[in-house]
Protein backbone atom coordinates (compact mmCIF):
# COMPACT_ATOMS: atom_id res chain seq x y z
CA UNK A 1 0.00 0.00 0.00
CA UNK A 2 1.38 3.53 -0.99
CA UNK A 3 1.36 5.50 1.86
CA UNK A 4 1.88 9.73 2.00
CA UNK A 5 4.61 10.76 4.79
CA UNK A 6 3.41 13.21 6.67
CA UNK A 7 5.04 16.94 5.96
CA UNK A 8 8.10 17.73 7.94
CA UNK A 9 7.71 21.13 7.02
CA UNK A 10 5.53 21.26 10.28
CA UNK A 11 8.62 20.28 12.33
CA UNK A 12 10.88 23.16 11.03
CA UNK A 13 10.94 25.42 7.66
CA UNK A 14 14.53 24.63 7.19
CA UNK A 15 15.42 21.12 6.66
CA UNK A 16 18.94 21.20 8.21
CA UNK A 17 16.65 21.08 11.31
CA UNK A 18 15.74 18.07 11.38
CA UNK A 19 19.47 16.45 11.18
CA UNK A 20 20.26 18.34 14.82
CA UNK A 21 17.28 16.64 15.95
CA UNK A 22 17.10 13.69 17.96
CA UNK A 23 14.01 11.36 17.57
CA UNK A 24 13.00 9.47 20.80
CA UNK A 25 10.55 6.40 20.50
CA UNK A 26 10.09 3.76 23.17
CA UNK A 27 10.27 0.42 22.31
CA UNK A 28 7.49 -1.77 21.67
CA UNK A 29 5.98 -5.00 23.13
CA UNK A 30 5.62 -6.78 19.45
CA UNK A 31 8.88 -8.22 18.49
CA UNK A 32 9.93 -10.85 15.79
CA UNK A 33 11.63 -13.80 16.85
CA UNK A 34 14.03 -14.40 14.37
CA UNK A 35 17.42 -13.77 14.57
CA UNK A 36 19.84 -11.92 12.06
CA UNK A 37 22.63 -13.77 13.64
CA UNK A 38 23.28 -17.06 15.58
CA UNK A 39 25.69 -14.80 17.62
CA UNK A 40 24.49 -15.11 21.31
CA UNK A 41 23.28 -11.75 22.66
CA UNK A 42 25.79 -12.13 26.03
CA UNK A 43 28.46 -11.89 23.96
CA UNK A 44 27.37 -8.73 22.27
CA UNK A 45 26.95 -6.68 25.39
CA UNK A 46 30.42 -5.81 26.00
CA UNK A 47 30.91 -5.33 22.35
CA UNK A 48 30.75 -1.68 21.47
CA UNK A 49 29.80 -2.03 17.75
CA UNK A 50 27.29 -4.25 18.25
CA UNK A 51 25.90 -2.72 21.70
CA UNK A 52 26.54 0.97 21.78
CA UNK A 53 26.86 3.11 25.63
CA UNK A 54 28.67 0.42 27.20
CA UNK A 55 28.28 2.91 30.68
CA UNK A 56 25.25 0.19 30.80
CA UNK A 57 27.02 -2.84 29.68
CA UNK A 58 27.42 -3.97 33.42
CA UNK A 59 24.04 -3.30 34.12
CA UNK A 60 22.62 -5.04 30.74
CA UNK A 61 24.27 -8.24 32.18
CA UNK A 62 22.68 -8.14 35.42
CA UNK A 63 19.31 -7.66 34.06
CA UNK A 64 20.20 -10.72 31.68
CA UNK A 65 21.23 -12.67 34.75
CA UNK A 66 17.97 -11.36 36.85
CA UNK A 67 14.96 -12.27 34.54
CA UNK A 68 16.82 -15.40 32.70
CA UNK A 69 16.90 -17.34 36.63
CA UNK A 70 13.66 -16.62 38.04
CA UNK A 71 12.33 -20.46 38.58
CA UNK A 72 9.22 -20.19 40.25
CA UNK A 73 5.78 -19.28 38.59
CA UNK A 74 5.10 -17.35 41.70
CA UNK A 75 7.93 -15.25 41.17
CA UNK A 76 7.39 -14.77 37.94
CA UNK A 77 3.50 -13.96 38.05
CA UNK A 78 4.93 -10.85 40.63
CA UNK A 79 7.62 -9.52 38.50
CA UNK A 80 5.88 -9.67 35.03
CA UNK A 81 2.89 -7.35 36.26
CA UNK A 82 3.26 -4.93 32.89
CA UNK A 83 0.21 -5.41 30.41
CA UNK A 84 -1.43 -7.44 33.32
CA UNK A 85 -5.16 -5.54 32.99
CA UNK A 86 -4.65 -6.13 29.05
CA UNK A 87 -3.37 -9.49 29.35
CA UNK A 88 -3.29 -11.21 32.88
CA UNK A 89 -1.55 -14.47 31.64
CA UNK A 90 1.02 -12.47 29.43
CA UNK A 91 3.68 -13.09 32.84
CA UNK A 92 3.74 -17.04 31.45
CA UNK A 93 4.90 -16.07 27.85
CA UNK A 94 7.89 -13.86 29.45
CA UNK A 95 8.84 -16.09 31.95
CA UNK A 96 9.18 -18.56 28.90
CA UNK A 97 10.54 -16.23 26.46
CA UNK A 98 13.35 -14.51 29.05
CA UNK A 99 14.26 -17.92 30.47
CA UNK A 100 16.02 -17.98 26.94
CA UNK A 101 17.87 -14.92 26.94
CA UNK A 102 21.44 -16.75 28.02
CA UNK A 103 21.33 -18.50 24.63
CA UNK A 104 18.91 -16.02 22.45
CA UNK A 105 20.31 -15.05 19.16
CA UNK A 106 20.46 -11.34 17.85
CA UNK A 107 18.73 -8.92 15.45
CA UNK A 108 19.45 -5.15 15.05
CA UNK A 109 16.95 -3.23 17.35
CA UNK A 110 15.24 -1.83 14.09
CA UNK A 111 14.45 -4.70 12.36
CA UNK A 112 13.39 -6.83 16.39
CA UNK A 113 10.21 -4.15 17.06
CA UNK A 114 7.67 -5.26 15.23
CA UNK A 115 5.34 -2.59 16.91
CA UNK A 116 2.34 0.11 15.12
CA UNK A 117 5.03 3.17 15.14
CA UNK A 118 7.49 0.92 13.34
CA UNK A 119 5.25 -0.56 10.94
CA UNK A 120 5.23 2.97 9.68
CA UNK A 121 8.83 2.91 8.07
CA UNK A 122 9.53 2.66 5.25
CA UNK A 123 11.98 0.43 4.04
CA UNK A 124 14.31 3.34 2.87
CA UNK A 125 13.89 4.50 6.10
CA UNK A 126 14.66 0.99 7.85
CA UNK A 127 17.98 0.41 5.71
CA UNK A 128 19.10 4.10 7.32
CA UNK A 129 18.47 2.91 10.78
CA UNK A 130 19.78 -0.33 10.36
CA UNK A 131 23.03 0.94 9.02
CA UNK A 132 23.34 3.61 10.90
CA UNK A 133 22.73 6.39 8.04
CA UNK A 134 19.90 8.00 9.93
CA UNK A 135 21.54 8.22 13.43
CA UNK A 136 18.88 10.47 15.02
CA UNK A 137 16.46 7.89 16.44
CA UNK A 138 16.96 6.86 20.22
CA UNK A 139 14.80 3.87 21.26
CA UNK A 140 14.16 3.61 24.74
CA UNK A 141 13.87 -0.41 25.95
CA UNK A 142 13.28 -1.98 29.37
CA UNK A 143 16.16 -4.47 28.58
CA UNK A 144 18.54 -2.20 27.35
CA UNK A 145 17.89 0.73 28.20
CA UNK A 146 18.84 3.86 25.67
CA UNK A 147 19.24 1.85 22.12
CA UNK A 148 20.14 2.79 18.85
CA UNK A 149 18.94 1.28 15.87
CA UNK A 150 21.36 -0.56 14.93
CA UNK A 151 22.07 -2.18 18.57
CA UNK A 152 21.37 -5.86 18.68
CA UNK A 153 19.20 -7.16 21.08
CA UNK A 154 17.87 -10.59 21.90
CA UNK A 155 14.26 -12.12 21.66
CA UNK A 156 12.92 -10.86 25.10
CA UNK A 157 8.94 -10.17 26.58
CA UNK A 158 10.44 -6.80 29.30
CA UNK A 159 8.06 -3.74 30.00
CA UNK A 160 8.31 -1.04 32.05
CA UNK A 161 5.83 -1.78 34.18
CA UNK A 162 7.52 -4.88 35.13
CA UNK A 163 9.30 -4.97 38.71
CA UNK A 164 13.10 -5.25 39.01
CA UNK A 165 15.03 -7.33 41.86
CA UNK A 166 14.26 -4.32 44.44
CA UNK A 167 10.22 -4.88 43.83
CA UNK A 168 10.88 -1.34 42.23
CA UNK A 169 9.07 -0.85 38.34
CA UNK A 170 11.33 -0.55 35.50
CA UNK A 171 9.59 2.76 35.04
CA UNK A 172 11.16 4.18 37.88
CA UNK A 173 14.60 2.73 38.25
CA UNK A 174 15.53 3.39 33.90
CA UNK A 175 15.54 6.96 35.32
CA UNK A 176 17.58 6.45 37.86
CA UNK A 177 20.04 4.15 36.18
CA UNK A 178 20.48 7.16 33.15
CA UNK A 179 21.38 9.93 35.47
CA UNK A 180 23.94 7.92 37.35
CA UNK A 181 25.51 5.87 34.64
CA UNK A 182 25.59 7.64 31.84
CA UNK A 183 28.97 8.41 30.48
CA UNK A 184 30.83 9.62 27.60
CA UNK A 185 29.66 7.30 25.35
CA UNK A 186 25.77 8.45 25.87
CA UNK A 187 26.75 12.11 26.17
CA UNK A 188 29.32 12.08 23.68
CA UNK A 189 26.08 11.35 21.14
CA UNK A 190 23.66 13.62 22.95
CA UNK A 191 25.96 16.73 22.12
CA UNK A 192 25.51 16.13 18.49
CA UNK A 193 22.01 18.09 18.72
CA UNK A 194 20.38 20.59 20.10
CA UNK A 195 16.68 19.68 20.00
CA UNK A 196 14.59 17.04 21.17
CA UNK A 197 11.45 15.30 20.31
CA UNK A 198 9.76 12.78 22.82
CA UNK A 199 7.49 10.33 21.10
CA UNK A 200 6.73 7.58 23.72
CA UNK A 201 3.70 6.68 26.13
CA UNK A 202 3.77 7.50 29.95
CA UNK A 203 5.63 4.72 31.41
CA UNK A 204 8.74 6.01 28.88
CA UNK A 205 8.57 9.39 29.29
CA UNK A 206 10.43 9.64 32.73
CA UNK A 207 13.57 7.72 31.25
CA UNK A 208 13.30 10.37 27.97
CA UNK A 209 13.10 12.87 30.50
CA UNK A 210 16.01 11.78 32.35
CA UNK A 211 17.78 11.54 28.71
CA UNK A 212 16.94 15.29 27.92
CA UNK A 213 18.31 16.14 31.50
CA UNK A 214 22.19 14.96 30.70
CA UNK A 215 22.04 16.12 27.34
CA UNK A 216 24.35 19.48 26.94
CA UNK A 217 22.51 21.23 24.37
CA UNK A 218 18.70 21.58 24.63
CA UNK A 219 17.26 24.73 22.64
CA UNK A 220 13.84 23.20 22.29
CA UNK A 221 11.84 19.97 23.69
CA UNK A 222 9.20 18.77 21.99
CA UNK A 223 6.79 16.06 23.36
CA UNK A 224 4.41 14.40 21.07
CA UNK A 225 0.87 14.56 22.97
CA UNK A 226 -1.05 11.07 22.78
CA UNK A 227 -3.91 10.21 20.50
CA UNK A 228 -5.25 7.75 22.09
CA UNK A 229 -4.98 4.08 20.68
CA UNK A 230 -3.66 5.16 17.78
CA UNK A 231 -0.59 7.16 19.06
CA UNK A 232 2.44 5.13 18.21
CA UNK A 233 1.16 4.38 14.62
CA UNK A 234 0.99 8.29 13.99
CA UNK A 235 4.48 9.14 15.55
CA UNK A 236 5.36 6.53 13.39
CA UNK A 237 4.07 8.00 10.64
CA UNK A 238 5.27 11.28 11.54
CA UNK A 239 8.80 10.21 12.18
CA UNK A 240 8.78 8.44 8.84
CA UNK A 241 8.09 12.15 7.01
CA UNK A 242 11.13 13.53 8.59
CA UNK A 243 13.45 10.78 8.42
CA UNK A 244 12.58 10.67 4.78
CA UNK A 245 13.00 14.73 4.20
CA UNK A 246 16.59 13.95 6.47
CA UNK A 247 17.47 10.95 3.76
CA UNK A 248 16.99 13.80 1.17
CA UNK A 249 18.63 16.38 2.88
CA UNK A 250 22.02 14.21 2.46
CA UNK A 251 21.51 12.55 -0.87
CA UNK A 252 21.27 16.47 -2.18
CA UNK A 253 24.37 17.25 0.05
CA UNK A 254 26.60 14.06 -1.33
CA UNK A 255 24.88 15.18 -4.98
CA UNK A 256 26.34 18.55 -4.58
CA UNK A 257 29.85 16.99 -2.91
CA UNK A 258 30.33 14.79 -6.03
CA UNK A 259 29.60 17.48 -8.62
CA UNK A 260 31.94 19.63 -6.58
CA UNK A 261 34.41 17.34 -7.07
CA UNK A 262 33.89 16.45 -10.58
CA UNK A 263 34.24 20.29 -11.29
CA UNK A 264 37.36 20.56 -9.65
CA UNK A 265 38.97 17.51 -11.03
CA UNK A 266 38.05 19.14 -14.54
CA UNK A 267 39.57 22.55 -13.56
CA UNK A 268 43.19 20.99 -12.81
CA UNK A 269 43.24 18.70 -15.76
Amino acid sequence: MNRQPKEASSFHNEEEQIAKTLFIVACSAGKSAQHEADTKWVDCIRQEKHSRFQEFASLRGELLEFYSAIKSEKVAEDVYVGFKYQNPLRWKKAWKVNAGLPSSGVSRAIFRYTGKLYCEFEQEVLHGLANGTLNNVLIISALHGPTLPSDYLPFYDLTMGDIWSDKTKLKDKWPCWVREQAGNNLKTFLNTFEEIYIMVGNEYKPTAMAIKEIMPIVRRCRVAQPCGSQSNREWGRELNGYLLTLIKLKRNFWDASIKKALRETEFHE
